[in-house]
């Protein structure tokens, strides 16, 4: 290395950009597995199917959105959220609610997150609605129609491929 040169170092040193992170809590495995992979190719995903798995997660790392199944989560979606919220301040987090979940509905709106989705909402809506969330330059145009219908087939039965 050239110790005349400081500037050869800096020169020499990568930057490398680190995706945002998003968290996955659902309890349903198909989607689960569709989102990962859709997600996947502009984020870090992390995915988890009970809510002490995600509280581990949660507390490893620091994400940038997540999206939060309230039947599964039930009475500890307000100690997530905190607990994300605790990790990263600027964290957009979505809440997956069913219309007759007033538990989920009310948590929703006294935890002041950045959306609610319906529990039955299409795959690509809510990797469109995570896209919004985490606008980037950079970020790829949503998904057409036709992608979106395969995304959520493969969310309603992982078991089977796709031609």
């Amino acid at each position: 290395m050239d110790k005349e040169r400081p500037e050869a170092q800096a020169d020499l040193r990568l930057v490398v950009a680190r995706r945002p992170r998003v968290l996955l809590v659902d309890g349903d495995l198909g989607r689960r597995a569709t989102l990962a992979v859709a997600l996947g190719t502009r984020y870090s995903v992390y995915t988890a199917g009970r809510a002490d798995e995600a509280q581990q997660c949660v507390a490893q790392r620091a994400f940038d959105a997540a999206v939060l199944d309230s039947a599964l989560l039930e009475r500890a979606l307000p100690a997530l959220v905190r607990l994300l919220r605790k990790r990263s301040r600027t964290v957009s987090l979505l809440v997956a609610a069913g219309p007759r979940d007033l538990r989920g509905c009310h948590y929703a709106a006294t935890l002041g997150v950045s959306g609610r989705v319906g529990r039955r909402a299409p795959a690509h809506a809510i990797v469109d609605r995570i896209g919004g969330l985490l606008e980037r330059e950079d970020r790829p145009v949503p998904f057409d129609r036709s992608v979106g219908r395969a995304i959520d087939l493969m969310a309603r039965d992982v078991t089977h491929l796709l031609d």
